[in-house]
């Protein structure tokens, strides 16, 4: 782990070689020296404001610096050190053994998603990895807290070979376990030989319609009830709040021609947002999936080979009482969210299905 890696609490491990050490910290460091560098800032001010002489200037943007690192240093002094080894798991702190288990003791990789609520009633989806003791909850290891899936499918499938365990997986769905040696099987592989099975309703729920030509399906979803009206008031509301902003900062306008142009644009992003869907095509080679607003204005697109696609996973959404499609790749995840339970199960029904006619 590099020094500065480990100075910021966001190194993730690396599995390539054994023995491999990582220190799940166990407090927020990052964020506790950020609460001492403000803390300090803000005192360091007043004392200048109040007491003129003081304390040099220069000194005020120093002081806060030296209460960051100390606080970070202090914390990572309170974390205890794991290494993971071919044959056995332990956990020193400032060099004293604390604990030694065999690897066999442990139950698999295990990668879940956890909604951690935070202030003001606002939910967080943390993508949590762990080496999970079979009967001793305190020997489990977190290697890897993260609020973004990039680099997380790579850590849990690098530690299940990397240690020889299954890799353990908690959806929606509920439990799935692989060994090692099927982590690279693709989805259509698992789908064409039987291990999983593939069920299609042509019928599909509200909010989604769908139709086949020339080799190709297209499918589209359309957000209904609730998760229509959320996307539009929180998108025409924020980006009023920066228009505002950046209106007042860059035009030199009036305030009732700056809440004219605010309202022009609360009333297009409406417009737009109304017309939100997502489309997912599929040929016998590749899976396109795309945003479009209203008219087919397209704000995001991404395309996968089917081959490449080794998992879709139903899964929570954000704090909307909504469920997530999430098709994940080695070369990374997509994700189709705002959907109803049913939705979800449909869409990822028709994927496997579409999986299972695709050629070798």
């Amino acid at each position: 782990m590099s020094s500065l890696s480990r100075f910021m609490g966001m190194e993730k491990p690396d599995f390539s070689q054994l023995p491999c050490v990582v220190m799940p910290l166990k407090f927020p460091g990052f964020i506790m020296g950020v609460v001492a560098f403000v803390a300090t800032l803000l005192g360091s001010i007043f004392l200048l404001d109040k007491f003129p002489g003081l304390i040099p200037k220069p000194i005020v943007l120093i002081l806060p610096v030296i209460a960051f690192v100390i606080a970070r240093l202090l914390i990572l002094r309170r974390a205890e050190t794991v290494t993971m080894a071919d044959e056995e798991v332990f956990a020193t702190h400032n060099g004293v053994e604390l604990w030694r288990d065999h690897i066999q003791a442990f139950d698999g990789v295990l990668w879940q998603e956890v909604l951690v609520e935070g202030s003001n009633n606002k939910n967080s989806l943390h993508q949590i990895v762990e080496l999970r003791h079979a009967t001793i909850s305190d020997r489990s290891v977190e290697l890897l807290d993260s609020q973004s899936v990039d680099g997380v499918r790579k850590v849990w499938e690098d530690a299940a070979r990397a240690l020889n365990l299954p890799a353990i997986r908690e959806t929606a769905e509920g439990w799935e376990r692989r060994n090692p040696d099927e982590l690279d099987t693709s989805l259509a592989d698992r789908v064409r030989t039987g291990q999983i099975e593939a069920k299609f309703d042509p019928e599909s729920p509200s909010g989604i319609s769908w139709s086949g030509s020339d080799g190709e399906i297209a499918v589209t979803i359309r957000p209904e009830g609730r998760f229509r009206f959320i996307l539009m008031a929180f998108g025409g509301f924020g980006l009023c709040i920066v228009t505002f902003v950046l209106s007042g900062f860059f035009l030199p306008l009036p305030v009732g021609q700056i809440l004219i142009l605010v309202a022009v644009v609360f009333l297009t992003a409406e417009i737009m947002l109304f017309g939100l869907h997502c489309r997912l095509r599929v040929t016998p080679q590749n899976l396109s999936y795309s945003v479009q607003l209203l008219g087919g204005f397209r704000i995001y697109r991404k395309t996968r080979a089917l081959d490449t696609i080794e998992s879709a996973a139903i899964v929570k959404g954000i704090g909307l009482g909504d469920m997530a499609l999430r098709i994940e790749t080695d070369g990374g995840d997509t994700r189709i969210a705002l959907l109803t339970p049913e939705g979800a199960e449909w869409l990822r029904s028709f994927l496997m299905s579409a999986l299972a006619e695709a050629p070798d």
